[in-house]
């Protein structure tokens, strides 16, 4: 169901200039230490991660029905992360361009209002595109079809 692990992620950020990578493994470690586990995660999708002039967001939806969402802003060096309960999304919107296989987009909008966007063109550069496409199916796939918890 992962198409980018916490290890692919902690890989990739070893392949970035020295200082990007010591950030992006202290983001990566801050995150950690919240969920306390990496067993915790189903989903991992990191936007912007191969985009350099937009802050960093990690999606990630835990085995507890947890969706967790960290944005580090390179500018003033901070993680922010927000958490959210599955059973509080309201919507889940995906849009695919049939000509084009790797374009898709998905919209999962909460009860309270806040959204959160994944863009597979936008999220990633040209070479990750086609997994990220993949990541967006499979949380698409796996947020409409599952079974809601008993109330």
């Amino acid at each position: 169901m992962i198409a980018m692990s916490f290890e692919d992620f902690r890989k990739v950020s070893r392949t970035k200039d020295a200082d990007t990578g010591y950030k992006l493994e202290k983001v990566l470690d801050t995150v950690r230490d919240l969920l306390e586990t990496d067993d915790n995660v189903k989903i991992f999708y990191p936007k912007n991660l191969f985009v350099d002039y937009k802050s960093l967001e990690i999606f990630m939806l835990t085995k507890s029905d947890k969706i967790i969402l960290s944005r580090y802003n390179w500018k003033d060096e901070y993680v922010e992360i927000e958490a959210y309960r599955a059973i509080d999304i309201q919507c889940i919107s995906i849009k695919i361009k049939p000509c084009e296989p790797n374009a898709k987009k998905l919209t999962i909008k909460f009860k309270n209002g806040n959204e959160i966007n994944f863009d597979s063109i936008k999220d990633a550069n040209e070479t990750w595109q086609e997994q990220y496409s993949t990541s967006i199916e499979n949380i698409s796939k796996f947020l409409m079809l599952r079974e809601s918890p008993v109330r």
